[in-house]
């Protein structure tokens, strides 16, 4: 058999700022379809860039460090461990990144899908390329941008906390996962909230819990799940369902069946309207 060799060519740039306190290295591999990457050490992440995405580098660190300080403050714990964050330049290139840690091979996400979290790692389409490569998000908005890396960052926090770290088979608690991001992110804003409600009203809401999580309502709905939990049990028992990876699990801590959980939920829901 014979083996074609590939020249790799590996360049190291390390730069220290701020008295040794971040490092910048820059991974240089020559190689087809390898990203080149600028990896910038922080103390509770890495964040890896490309040049072409310099100009938006710092306003990135403070979306990470604003949601950092939003997550850490609701929770009342530091994230337990150090996580990477990966800008990709292009959909396709976080499309590739997705099939490998997914495995799916041949994954295409969809046009509003631009970032995921889990235990170690926080993936996120660079904003500079939304205007082009996505749609819902609009980078200028810089509260919307802000609440959706947050949204991500608490998944990143859950799963540093889950026996789940990547959350995989658990969609059936989607709408827990989903929600608590949406809830302590701030993505909870009274637009979503009257046009669930204004749903509920009509009869249009999820009979199952799993079914929370879809539809146009999603947010609204699912975040709402989880402000009633807060209102209703409190923040501890929030903090006490972060390890859960089950719906059977959820429902046994709060000491509810489904059934009567939604109909508590949404009498509270109408009630607060």
């Amino acid at each position: 058999m014979i083996r074609k060799l590939k020249l790799v060519l590996n360049i190291v740039i390390i730069i220290f700022f701020s008295g040794g306190n971040i490092i910048a290295q820059k991974n240089i591999v020559a190689k087809k379809d390898t990203i080149i990457w600028n990896d910038i050490r922080f103390q509770k992440y890495i964040i890896h860039y490309t040049d072409s995405d310099a100009g938006i580098f710092m306003s990135l660190k403070t979306y990470l460090d604003q949601g950092i300080t939003t997550v850490e403050k609701y929770f009342g714990k530091k994230f337990p461990k150090s996580f990477d964050v990966y800008v990709y330049p292009k959909r396709s290139d976080m499309d590739k990144a997705w099939q490998k840690a997914w495995g799916i091979p041949g994954f295409k996400s969809q046009c509003w899908m631009v970032a995921s979290g889990v235990a170690d790692k926080l993936d996120i389409l660079s904003p500079s390329v939304w205007k082009s490569e996505a749609c819902e998000h609009n980078a200028e908005d810089k509260t919307a941008t802000k609440d959706l890396i947050a949204h991500e960052l608490v998944h990143v926090y859950q799963g540093q906390v889950n026996p789940n770290p990547d959350f995989a088979g658990m969609d059936d608690i989607g709408w827990f996962v989903e929600g608590l991001a949406v809830f302590v992110s701030g993505q909870l804003t009274k637009g979503r909230i009257d046009r669930a409600v204004k749903a509920i009203k009509m009869g249009d809401y999820p009979q199952e819990l799993k079914n929370a999580w879809s539809g146009a309502n999603k947010y609204g709905f699912s975040g709402l799940l989880v402000s009633y939990i807060s209102s209703k049990y409190g923040k501890d028992k929030i903090t006490a369902l972060l390890d859960q990876s089950t719906q059977k699990g959820i429902l046994s801590v709060l000491n509810v069946t489904e059934k009567e959980f939604l109909k508590n939920w949404k009498n509270w829901v109408l009630k607060q309207k």
